[in-house]
């Protein structure tokens, strides 16, 4: 329901403003937050996949297009031996397929591309992964690799900031809004003060609003001054045309008084004459 005063309406429509402007203040640092996190994340996973490239090498010296590839682990184990660490990679291309022994006997499911080199995918055990896909030679054969992170560290970190979010949403929406009501009253002051001025000249307290109101009310303090004063020029004009009535019924109501008094009867042409 729309406010029917002025005051409820200024009100109410800082209060409108000011939530579309936290709206979409907290969009674009959301958005930016989640693409630098992002970016970030994508950083990692490129240097674990450079770190999965230097660890291939051909079968044999004497190598084709079908020489097979060697995974060297490292001896101290990874992050891509455990399996279902949620951590995994995957080498595509003609002739080959091979995945990091994290996987096991499992492998991903629901891969989606996102942007130009991100992917999404659900690992071995349903959860969420974030990985990137990179073209890659070795053996003079050009692959497709693919390397995911778990994504839970980042949605969290995206959660706790959302909630963060909310709380200074929050907290805008109701300092704006506290704002609009102060400047509603203190912008309206000058209309109070004006309606008072009329309400004394209505009583009869005073005879003109004057001005002091501001430079928008000035104006139409003026124009409410001369309405008066044409209302006082007619009501003394007025005032005088009863006056000259009120003398003009006193003789022949004085005439028909003194008649009247007498014992004698008056004529009835004496009273309609006077009438």
């Amino acid at each position: 329901m729309i406010p029917k005063g002025l005051a409820g309406r200024l009100i109410l429509l800082g209060a409108l403003c000011a939530c579309l402007i936290a709206l979409a203040g907290g969009w674009l640092l959301r958005s930016g937050l989640q693409s630098a996190m992002w970016h970030g994340f994508e950083q990692r996973l490129a240097e674990r996949a450079d770190t999965v490239v230097s660890r291939f090498s051909p079968a044999s010296s004497w190598h084709s297009d079908t020489t097979p590839l060697i995974y060297a682990e490292p001896r101290s184990g990874d992050e891509f031996g455990r399996i279902f660490s949620g951590w995994y990679w995957r080498l595509a291309g003609e002739q080959v397929a091979l995945r990091s022994r994290s996987l096991w006997d499992a492998d991903l499911a629901q891969v989606r591309a996102v942007g130009t080199h991100g992917l999404t995918a659900l690992g071995p055990r349903g959860e969420a992964l974030m990985g990137i896909a990179q073209e890659v030679v070795l053996a003079g054969r050009t692959l497709r690799l693919e390397v995911y992170g778990p994504a839970a560290p980042v949605l969290a970190e995206l959660r706790a900031f959302d909630r963060l979010l909310a709380m200074i949403f929050a907290f805008l929406l109701l300092a704006m809004t506290l704002t609009a009501v102060i400047q509603a009253r203190i912008g309206l002051r000058p209309l109070a003060r004006l309606r008072d001025a009329l309400a004394q000249a209505k009583d009869g307290s005073r005879e003109r609003l004057g001005r002091g109101y501001g430079p928008d009310l000035d104006p139409l303090a003026t124009e409410l001054d001369e309405l008066l004063a044409r209302n006082a020029r007619i009501v003394a004009r007025a005032r005088s045309h009863a006056a000259d009535l009120a003398h003009a019924l006193k003789k022949p109501l004085a005439l028909l008084r003194s008649d009247a008094d007498t014992d004698v009867a008056v004529p009835s042409p004496q009273v309609r004459s006077q009438v």
